[in-house]
């Protein structure tokens, strides 16, 4: 295996980093959470990254089988 090759090489999509905070919140690495955050605000000033967390939480806790 190649180090530092990958199929894409720019950043994992917004989602997907949004995904990982949240994933670092319910470990408790808070700290960690908020850095990732942080950088995302700086990398994405026009978007309302809370919003799209509540959106991403509201989805992950409802079941799969709802419409």
């Amino acid at each position: 295996v190649t180090q530092g090759h990958s199929a894409v090489d720019e950043a994992p999509p917004l989602e997907l980093q949004l995904h990982n905070v949240l994933r670092m919140r319910q470990a408790g690495q808070n700290a960690d959470a908020d850095r990732l955050l942080a950088m995302l605000r700086r990398e994405h000033p026009q978007l309302d990254l809370d919003a799209e967390l509540k959106r991403l939480q509201g989805e992950a806790e409802k079941p799969a089988s709802s419409p």
